[in-house]
């Protein structure tokens, strides 16, 4: 036997139909929404944390640009006591020969 359905029925029925599929609709949207908050919260920490490394990677690429000078005056005051010290080098093989001339000349003389 074939059950006819009334209009009032068939009513009742699609909206108790729309009314499960909003619901199923709402829970799936508020699940992304979390997932999403989440996402966010976690993206946002990296966010801070790549901020702050940036914020310190250009101070200390200010720090060098200021430092810079200075480092080529230290370059250039160590290329001069190398020669500097070159120079006193060479001043003291010679007074080393000169005393052993002297030292030399000393001994060969009878006292």
């Amino acid at each position: 036997m074939l059950a006819t359905m009334t209009l009032e029925a068939a009513l009742l029925t699609a909206v108790s139909f729309l009314t499960g599929a909003l619901g199923i609709f709402a829970k799936y949207f508020w699940i992304k929404a979390v997932k999403c908050e989440v996402d966010r919260d976690e993206m946002r920490s990296q966010l801070m944390e790549l901020s702050s490394s940036v914020g310190r990677l250009e101070g200390r690429a200010h720090l060098v640009d200021a430092l810079s000078p200075k480092i080529d005056e230290i370059h250039s005051l160590s290329r001069e006591i190398r020669s500097e010290r070159e120079g006193v080098a060479k001043s003291f093989l010679k007074l080393n020969e000169t005393l052993d001339k002297i030292i030399s000349s000393k001994q060969d003389t009878p006292l």
